[in-house]
């Protein structure tokens, strides 16, 4: 999307990456030093709406670099924190002896979907969403125009 939107910018793709990568990592500190929540499914409930839902939606309607900064940072700064959780009641509920079996299924679907995802976005994205928002576009510029 970034490369799409800023004619093949590769510093602005770097720029935009390199900034998750700095928010994961602040995060990471950030987990370190805050206290222990005692309600654990709420917080990580309440992460994900707001890490996905505005980080998501501020790339969506962001049309340049700098929104698309900001939005990875806010998006990708309270993940480790929702991991750090999630890991955590996973250990603490998971019989010890079953952990192994656990954490390999969760990690082969979690895992195989990546790709799988990736595939099927690419796809949907050229052949379907662009093609018919180009068709739906046409017509909104040609009923704009005519009113």
């Amino acid at each position: 999307m970034v490369l799409s939107r800023t004619d093949n910018n590769y510093d602005e793709l770097g720029i935009v990456s390199n900034m998750e990568s700095i928010a994961v990592l602040i995060g990471s500190l950030l987990v370190v030093k805050i206290p222990q929540a005692s309600k654990r499914i709420p917080l990580i409930l309440n992460v994900m709406t707001f890490s996905f839902l505005f980080g998501n939606s501020l790339l969506g309607i962001g049309h340049n670099y700098y929104v698309w900064t900001i939005a990875v940072f806010v998006g990708s700064l309270l993940v480790p924190l929702l991991m750090a959780n999630v890991d955590y009641i996973m250990r603490t509920k998971v019989p010890f002896e079953m952990q192994g079996r656990v954490f390999s299924a969760r990690n082969i679907l979690q895992y195989v979907s990546i790709p799988i995802g990736n595939l099927l976005g690419a796809f949907l994205a050229d052949k379907v969403f662009e093609p018919y928002m180009k068709k739906c576009g046409t017509i909104f510029i040609s009923i704009k125009s005519q009113s």
